[in-house]
């Protein structure tokens, strides 16, 4: 990204001088005999709709580092708080899914972190070193063992007493669950596959 960044900002001072050195006197001022003072003027408002160009370029394209799973993890948060919610509509599995709620927020909580080390891991350590073995193992078992809850989830609306209404609802939130889940799957095996210069194992 920085890159990306050092390129375009580089155009952004080389090309300007480049296009008013190639166009003719009359074409700049868009009179016929343009003065000293006209150039000046053209070139700074060219630099300046240039500069502008560009920053809404880098602002369009880059993601604040960190912010990349968001998202995902607040639609994950609305699904558990739905959840939790739901827990007076659907009779009698009301507390079992309370409690597999919370444990999957409390997942939420703990993968934050662990995720959020990944992204802004140094590129010359990850070239070194490698991926963060440790964190990515952590997302992995917890991403694992919320898969494991939202299959306990599944069974459980298989013997809910609710109307189809909530039970549709349970199953579009347990949906988004999973998907966040194998989200962090990918991500954690994608983190153990990065191997450093340095790495042994």
């Amino acid at each position: 990204m920085k890159r990306i960044i050092a390129v375009v900002m580089t155009l952004f001072l080389i090309l300007p001088g480049f296009a008013a050195a190639a166009a003719p006197w009359g074409e700049q001022a868009g009179s016929d005999n343009p003065g000293p003072g006209d150039q000046e003027r053209v070139r700074a408002e060219e630099n300046s709709t240039a500069g502008d160009r560009v920053q809404q370029r880098i602002a369009e394209n880059a993601t604040p580092r960190g912010e990349e799973g968001a998202p995902d993890r607040d639609r994950v948060r609305s699904a558990v708080h739905a959840l939790l919610a739901a827990e007076n509509r659907i009779g009698g599995i009301g507390a079992d899914v309370s409690a597999v709620a919370r444990e999957i927020e409390n997942s939420v909580r703990a993968t934050t972190p662990a995720e959020e080390q990944i992204r802004t891991r140094n590129h010359f350590i990850r070239f070194l070193l490698g991926g963060d073995k440790e964190a990515a193992r952590m997302i992995g078992e917890e991403a694992r063992q919320n898969l494991e809850r939202t299959a306990e989830l599944r069974r459980a609306i298989g013997n809910c007493t609710c109307d189809d209404e909530a039970r549709t609802m349970l199953r579009e939130q347990i949906r988004a669950i999973e998907w966040e889940q194998k989200r962090l799957e990918t991500l954690a095996e994608e983190e153990l596959q990065n191997r450093g210069l340095l790495s042994w194992g």
